[in-house]
């Protein structure tokens, strides 16, 4: 089975290549943009790519599944809006469009929690309603959503579409680059390695944290089902304060590092944490995601380059 991956330099694309290549009956593809991708492989072939259509259908011949997780993250979205409606949503519907007409067969697309709008609380599936308002990041993902669904429908595509409304992903890097540290776990853990301090300008923020490993779980499912109806879903995992994920962090130093580590924050802020609750209607999809899988991520983070 030949698979490709977009945004094979990035942390969850590159997670998900080490992933499939476990699996000896997929052949990968994985395209880079700036940061090249370091694994080398049999059954890995990588390709710089410039998002250009005619490079789209070269890359799309002979593919049976596409995974697409390239994207430029909010703070790049919210500083360039044109360049994140450019890839996130042009680019996502210009390859949707080419791989409906080549006929792959699934579209696995990588989209956010943050179609719901921020400050979420109570419990948030499928039916919440979205709101992206002064938020391009989220509004060019829910655009894309709209278009490839959109355009399966008036074109009567056969092409089976998973969409995944990802709330905090964080985990191990399984690549080098500069957005890897940009997740806020991710981001505490570099602070605190290099700085050792960990600073917090919301500290009783709260935000629905989902770990890599129940990322790739969610994955090989999705590979695996065998279903007529597209998916749409939300997949998130624990929700914590950003005080408590900096708490569990400082633990965990002093646990493998023998380090300490300092937590500057504005006790002024101080309040009380969103209950929240991020899950999908799909019971089988909330059972994917499970603590132990957090727990597990969270040490993997701590040994990375120990």
């Amino acid at each position: 089975m030949n698979i490709l991956i977009t945004g094979g330099s990035g942390l969850i694309g590159s997670r998900l290549i080490h992933l499939l290549l476990k699996n000896k009956k997929y052949k990968i593809l994985a395209t880079y943009n700036k940061t090249k991708i370091r694994l080398k492989n049999s059954r890995l072939k990588t390709i710089k790519h410039n998002g250009n259509l005619s490079q789209i259908k070269k890359l799309l011949k002979k593919q049976d599944i596409i995974i697409h997780t390239t994207s430029i993250d909010k703070k790049l979205s919210t500083k360039n809006p044109k360049l994140a409606l450019k890839i996130n949503l042009e680019y996502t519907k210009k390859l949707f469009i080419e791989a409906s007409k080549q006929k792959i067969k699934k579209f696995i697309y990588f989209s956010t929690a943050q179609v719901y709008g921020s400050n979420l609380k109570g419990i948030i599936n499928e039916e919440h309603k979205t709101y992206c308002a002064n938020n391009i990041y989220a509004k060019s993902h829910l655009l894309s959503e709209k278009e490839i669904l959109n355009y399966k429908k008036k074109f009567q595509k056969k092409i089976l579409i998973f969409i995944i409304r990802l709330s905090n992903s964080f985990g191990k890097p399984a690549n080098n680059g500069p957005r890897i540290w940009n997740p806020i776990i991710n981001e505490f853990f570099f602070e605190a390695l290099n700085k050792g301090k960990i600073t917090i300008k919301k500290p009783y923020l709260v935000r629905n944290f989902v770990s890599l490993i129940s990322v790739e779980k969610l994955i090989s499912f999705f590979l695996k089902k065998d279903n007529k109806n597209d998916i749409l879903c939300n997949f998130g995992g624990n929700t914590f304060s950003l005080l408590k994920i900096a708490r569990l962090i400082k633990n965990k130093f002093v646990i493998i590092f023998g380090k300490k580590i300092d937590i500057i924050f504005n006790e002024k802020n101080k309040k009380k944490p969103n209950k929240l609750k991020y899950k999908s209607k799909y019971n089988y999809i909330n059972k994917i995601s499970i603590y132990k899988d957090f727990n597990k991520e969270i040490l993997n983070l701590l040994k990375y380059k120990r």
